[in-house]
């Protein structure tokens, strides 16, 4: 189901400002979550964050960065759909997904990348002054065949304690 946020109205100042506290916020990684890999997804060893792959190349990412200027889930969210729809995708599906740490919210987006579509999953969760941030992608019928697995990923997402 394609839902359509944006509201008329809405300055480009504010877009901007927007945006610039959504990359400020996301200049350093935090640290690394802890994240129960997609069945058949290989786990890369990373420092930085989480990082699995499907045998086809289906990737997801999750990291964590700090939530510096401190915002709400609303805010992430509006700012996330604007910045990504601004860059030409087309927001397909979007919901809430519950972690042990707390609620976050997910997105779908389409693209078309060559000749295919992809679908380009992000993700985010405020967990205690920080964000976590999840992104997967893969051409669609190859994301289609994991997106279960990939959600189930994501619910477990939790930080290292």
């Amino acid at each position: 189901m394609f839902v359509d946020y944006r509201r008329p109205g809405r300055s480009g100042a504010g877009n901007i400002i927007l945006l610039i506290l959504l990359l400020a916020g996301m200049t350093s990684c935090a640290t690394v979550p802890s994240v129960e890999a997609p069945e058949e997804f290989a786990v890369y060893d990373r420092t930085d964050a989480f990082v699995a792959v499907s045998p086809e190349g289906v990737r997801l990412r999750v990291r964590y960065e700090e939530n510096d200027p401190e915002q709400d889930l609303v805010f992430w969210r509006e700012a996330l759909e604007i910045h990504l729809d601004r860059s030409g995708y087309a927001k397909l599906a979007d919901d809430t997904f519950e972690t042990p740490d707390g609620e976050g919210f997910w997105v779908e987006w389409v693209a078309p990348v060559g000749q295919d579509d992809w679908i380009y999953l992000t993700a985010i969760a405020v967990h205690e002054g920080q964000i976590a941030i999840a992104e997967s992608a893969g051409p669609f019928q190859l994301y289609k065949k994991y997106r279960e697995a990939i959600f189930d990923s994501l619910r477990s997402v939790t930080r290292v304690r």
